[in-house]
């Protein structure tokens, strides 16, 4: 990489600029580097790991080693099947094939070149009924040593704090049984108290949790591989615009840290900015019910790569069945008002001993389905406002939200209005601005159902994914009735993890122009690039999956492209 001045402004030189540093990024950056390249990582935050660094850590990849390993079979043909199954006339065969034909040569050279881990934990897919689903192909990052980063542990995005535990430690999957079963087994109170002793020496240690969990610690291994790959790491360094000259792009203008400096490239330029999510003129024109619903997303977060692709030729894609992937979420003003969203991923809500209802008091979805599938439903009903209800045994073995299982005191979120409580069903819609008589219907019919083990109105617990997330220590682990007070309740709000829509690209994540035909020198991935399932969602991971995997295509793609013309 070579730098020189020209007309009142650095000018840099290197063969690929990626913009963006979650997993997409990261992952074209160090497979560039890794072929010889000089690359440069260019991230509008001051911090790196984009949106991946507050994720689940998933990553969807069927037939995969980790699976093989832990005695699940799989093939690739079972997992187009199911492709094909779940997104219909969303199917898009050259992206798809693309993915399935090197999602496991991606992860593979990762875990060789750049330390990726992936494990897998039997987690089904989200439409199990459907031909071709499977076990264990959304698979999680193990616990990540953040020492291991020296310096750049301190520049590293930190995991939502609204996910962890308290004084801010992180939660991995692994940790969610012993945590919910603490008052229940010694072995788990135990496990729970290793789990807090190591965070709380961390914050004495270092004045940050240095177990790293979830997507927190796929972001750091991948930023670690980056660092150790030669890959030239820049914060606060937006992409401004791109230089074009021959139909072709060569290069952009970054402001990194305040200084206006030229980016040109030999090679490409690869955006990877994380999407929309944090952008409210797109979000009002892409996202159902955006007025009043929550998002995950960085506040950094606002189109920038998609707008700079579509500037340079490029086309935003149309006929998504959704264009993020949705949750419900809860929420409590932080200290200068703005809400801190929690997002009802897994637990509560999948457990039994509670409901969702509407501003009306009436249930309208299966409470236990999968976060896409109940995000659906929510817009599908124009639901702005909601209530998770449930009663006290529910509370104190699950949970709501950021009301902790028992033993963690819940008065502090009592008296701020986050959590309510009431003696009765009606007292409690009272407080909730429902009609009482409504919401005593909807609770006495849901009883009555859920005493009989099944739901008719909407079918909880009646498929695997639902078992798989409820509490394996009843006959039906995500349907009980709501009968012990006191009861409580926590408002809901639509919500999203992240942006789907993006960019039209080719199967080499090449961005495509209105023909059709690849733009010269300019590829999108991860949030970026329209998703390969087109707003359909297979399983935990399918955006992560993408991420790396086309990632990886594009970087492979670019140095294939320069060892064709050497």
């Amino acid at each position: 990489m070579e730098a020189a001045t020209g007309e009142g402004s650095s000018v840099i030189e290197c063969d690929v600029l990626v913009a963006g540093s979650g997993a997409a990024g990261l992952s074209a950056a160090i497979v560039a580097a890794k072929a010889g390249l000089s690359v440069v990582v260019a991230e509008k935050a001051s911090v790196f790991g984009g949106t991946t660094a507050l994720s689940g850590g998933g990553v969807w990849i069927p037939a995969s080693r980790a699976m093989r390993a832990d005695g699940f079979d799989d093939s690739i043909a079972d997992a187009a099947a199911y492709l094909k199954a779940v997104l219909g006339a969303q199917y898009d065969d050259s992206k798809v094939e693309a993915y399935l034909a090197h999602a496991n040569e991606a992860v593979d050279y990762l875990s060789e070149h750049a330390g990726l881990e992936l494990i897998s934990a039997g987690l089904p897919d989200y439409e199990m009924h459907l031909p071709g689903a499977g076990h264990s192909r959304c698979l999680l990052s193990p616990d990540f040593d953040g020492r291991k980063l020296g310096p750049l542990l301190g520049k590293l995005r930190p995991a939502l704090r609204e996910m962890g535990g308290p004084l801010g430690f992180q939660i991995g999957f692994a940790d969610m049984e012993p945590l919910l079963n603490l008052h229940r087994s010694f072995a788990a109170f135990r496990k729970s108290v290793r789990i807090v002793a190591r965070q709380v020496a961390d914050l004495l240690v270092h004045g940050r949790a240095t177990r790293l969990a979830n997507g927190n610690a796929l972001a750091a291994r991948l930023l670690l591989a980056a660092a150790d790959s030669g890959v030239s790491l820049w914060s606060d360094a937006p992409v401004k615009s791109l230089r074009t000259a021959d139909n072709r792009v060569i290069g952009a203008i970054v402001e990194r840290s305040g200084q206006t400096m030229e980016v040109r490239t030999s090679k490409a330029v690869i955006m990877a900015t994380g999407g929309f999510g944090a952008d409210a003129a797109m979000r009002r024109e892409h996202i159902p019910l955006a007025a009043t619903s929550y998002s995950l997303a960085p506040r950094e977060n606002r189109g920038d790569g998609i707008r700079l692709a579509l500037g340079a030729g490029g086309r935003l894609a149309e006929g998504n069945a959704a264009n993020a992937i949705w949750t419900p979420m809860s929420a409590m003003p932080a200290g200068d008002g703005s809400p801190r969203p929690f997002p009802h991923l897994a637990g509560d809500r999948l457990k039994p001993g509670s409901i969702i209802v509407d501003a009306d008091g009436r249930r309208f979805t299966d409470e236990a389905n999968h976060y896409q599938a109940v995000g659906n439903d929510i817009n599908r009903v124009g639901a702005e406002r909601m209530f998770l209800v449930g009663d006290a045994q529910f509370l104190r073995r699950y949970g709501m939200g950021l009301a902790r299982p028992a033993p963690w005191p819940h008065g502090a979120l009592l008296r701020k209005g986050y959590l309510k409580r009431a003696g009765t069903v009606a007292e409690l819609a009272g407080q909730l601005g429902i009609d009482p008589a409504r919401l005593e219907r909807t609770v006495a019919t849901f009883n009555e159902h859920a005493r009989q083990g099944h739901d008719p109105e909407f079918g909880r617990g009646a498929h695997a994914y639902s078992h798989f997330m409820g509490d394996p220590g009843r006959d039906n682990p995500s349907l009980a009735p709501l009968e012990h007070a006191p009861f409580y309740a926590i408002e809901l709000r639509p919500g999203d993890l992240c942006t789907l829509l993006g960019v039209v690209t080719d199967a080499r994540a090449a961005v495509l122009d209105a023909a059709g035909q690849p733009i010269a020198g300019l590829y999108a991935v991860g949030l970026d690039m329209n998703s390969p399932w087109r707003g359909a969602y297979p399983g935990g991971g399918a955006a992560l999956g993408p991420a790396i995997v086309f990632g990886y295509l594009a970087a492979r793609d670019i140095v294939r492209a320069g060892q064709a013309a050497a």
